[in-house]
C-alpha cells in the first residue's frame, strides 16, 4: 500500500467521521460547539437546520468517510470507493470555495464569529479532506 494514500486517505476518513459525530452529536440536543458554526450577517443567523437537515448532513459525512476509507483500502467494486471518494471531495472543495457572500474562502462577510472559524478553521479543513480524498481515490 502506498504509505502517503494511506495516511492521508485514512486520516481523512477518520476526521469525516469525527465531523459526522459531531453532527450526530448535534441533532441529538448536544449544545456544546454550536455558538459560531452558523454563517450570520448583523448578527443574526442566516438558517437554522432542523433535526433531519443535520442528521442528513451527519449520514453524508459518514458515507464519504466510509468512500475515503474504501478508496484508500482499494475495496471492491473499486471504481465505486473512486468515484464516490472523488465526488465527495469535489463537494468539500466546493464548500472551501464557498458561496462568495457568506461561506469559504471567497466570502465576502468577515467579521463574525463564525466567519473567522471559517477563514482559519473550516474552509482550511475542507480543502484538506478534499486533497486527502483526490489522493485517496487515485
Amino acid at each position: 500500500m502506498n504509505v502517503p494514500r494511506a495516511l492521508l486517505g485514512g486520516g481523512g476518513a477518520v476526521a469525516l467521521a469525527g465531523v459526522s459525530a459531531l453532527h450526530f452529536y448535534w441533532a441529538a440536543g448536544g449544545q456544546r460547539g454550536q455558538h459560531a458554526v452558523i454563517p450570520t450577517s448583523n448578527g443574526r443567523a442566516l438558517m437554522a437546520p432542523s433535526t433531519t437537515a443535520t442528521v442528513a448532513v451527519a449520514a453524508a459525512l459518514v458515507t464519504a468517510s466510509g468512500l475515503y476509507a474504501g478508496a484508500t483500502a482499494r475495496r471492491e467494486p473499486r471504481w465505486l470507493y473512486r468515484v464516490g471518494a472523488t465526488g465527495a471531495a469535489t463537494v468539500l472543495a466546493a464548500r472551501a470555495l464557498g458561496d462568495r457572500r457568506h461561506v469559504g474562502f471567497l466570502k465576502q462577510s468577515r467579521d463574525s464569529a463564525f466567519a473567522r472559524r471559517d477563514t482559519y478553521i473550516y474552509s482550511p479543513l475542507c480543502t484538506l479532506l478534499a486533497i486527502a480524498g483526490a489522493i485517496a481515490a487515485s
